[in-house]
């Protein structure tokens, strides 16, 4: 292994980066290696993925730099074996490859890359997207303070994982109807404890289900994702709905005067959709295809006024 370093801050003040490069052409990891050198970030170079995969393990880096075309394993390959790490998986990847047909790039970014720059690349422009990338995943908070919930980052990552370890599971898309209206009604202090008490109340639901495996995340607004199980979705959506309903009339009473409170039922405040799509162990689809019908159906559910649980019709 090589490695350059020197000493010194990251620009704009934010501390340097640990980066492995990773490509078996010696010239390009080199001159990578001397480029992300001058800019403050510690980087260090492996010509080949096995190796690369061991020192990711004993080394934690803040991004690696993944060429698809190695020696043992492909780039894909090592992409996918991170992704579905569970000490591994949020680390920060960026594939470089000569291969750029749409396929090859949609591909690429389906094994979990975050980013994907093809060969012969511009070297301000590649420098660039490595600053914005560790800028975005290392400033990228996991938790979200105003609900406790996992981010959109964290969500996206374990949704990725689960698809890199080809598990069965259903991914939900959930609105929290007319939040903002709310904010707008009831103050900034009531919008906050109407995500928080919904963001509780999901959680809630599914310790009471007890799934093999359950993850949600806070989106951002009124907009929440999850993972579950298959076998107990049903179960964990049909309780969402019952104790939502009940608490959501409880949350609007102490808040609301008898006129408010009329106007938010009619308006239906707080009510839900929840839309949900199934992926199976050895389905192809991507998250970006699963997030793409999620929107679909739930772009269908708004046209006919639709709320509560919108599943797709695979299911």
């Amino acid at each position: 292994m090589g490695s350059y370093s020197v000493q010194g801050s990251r620009l704009e003040g934010k501390g340097m980066a640990n980066i492995l490069v990773v490509d078996d052409d010696t010239r390009i990891t080199t001159f990578l290696c001397e480029q992300l050198t001058s800019k403050g970030h510690n980087c260090t170079f492996k010509s080949r993925g096995e190796p690369a995969l061991e020192s990711v393990i004993q080394n934690p880096v803040d991004l690696l730099i993944l060429d698809v075309m190695l020696p043992d394993v492909s780039g894909f390959e090592v992409c996918r074996r991170i992704r579905a790490n569970t000490d591994l998986y949020t680390l920060p990847i960026l594939l470089l490859s000569s291969m750029d047909s749409d396929e090859e790039i949609t591909h690429g970014l389906a094994q979990g890359a975050d980013d994907y720059v093809t060969k012969p690349f511009n070297t301000p422009a590649l420098i660039g997207r490595i600053e914005n990338l560790l800028a975005t995943n290392l400033s990228a908070p996991l938790t979200d303070d105003m609900t406790g919930l996992p981010t959109a980052k964290s969500i996206k990552l374990e949704i990725q994982k689960a698809i890199t370890n080809r598990t069965e599971f259903i991914v939900g898309y959930i609105e929290l109807f007319r939040i903002n209206e709310f904010f707008k009604d009831a103050g900034r202090d009531a919008q906050a404890k109407a995500l928080r008490h919904f963001g509780r109340c999901l959680h809630m639901c599914a310790r009471e289900v007890s799934p093999k495996f359950f993850s949600i995340g806070h989106m951002g607004g009124g907009h929440f994702v999850y993972i579950i199980s298959s076998d107990h979705s049903q179960t964990y959506s049909d309780r969402v709905v019952s104790v939502w309903h009940k608490h959501r009339a409880r949350f609007l009473e102490e808040l609301g005067k008898p006129t408010q409170l009329k106007a938010w039922q009619q308006q239906k405040t707080l009510e839900f959709l929840m839309c949900i799509t199934k992926r199976d162990s050895d389905s192809k689809a991507s998250s970006r295809d699963l997030f793409e019908i999620l929107s679909h159906l739930r772009t269908k559910a708004s046209e006919n006024g639709q709320m509560g649980v919108v599943a797709d019709r695979r299911i």
